[in-house]
């Protein structure tokens, strides 16, 4: 059986640009189980997630800056 969260992404993009990431970790456990947690420790996990890290401090940037966010909008309209 498969456990799949929701999210209203697509009402948010409609409004401000997003970026919604999506990595995988393994092939059996399901997030937020048990099992999950007992190989988010890994090493090469642990490097996913520091990089899905620098892409939320790049939303920070972004949400932190009007020009960014300007440079961001321009881009989108293209």
């Amino acid at each position: 059986m498969s456990i799949y969260g929701s999210t209203d992404m697509i009402r948010v993009s409609k409004i401000v640009p997003t970026l919604y990431v999506y990595y995988k970790i393994g092939d059996g456990p399901v997030n937020h189980s048990s099992e999950f947690i007992g190989i988010t420790n890994l090493e090469e996990f642990h490097k996913k997630t520091l990089l899905a890290e620098a892409l939320a401090h790049t939303a920070l940037d972004v949400m932190m800056s009007v020009d960014l966010q300007q440079a961001v909008e321009l881009e989108r309209q293209t």
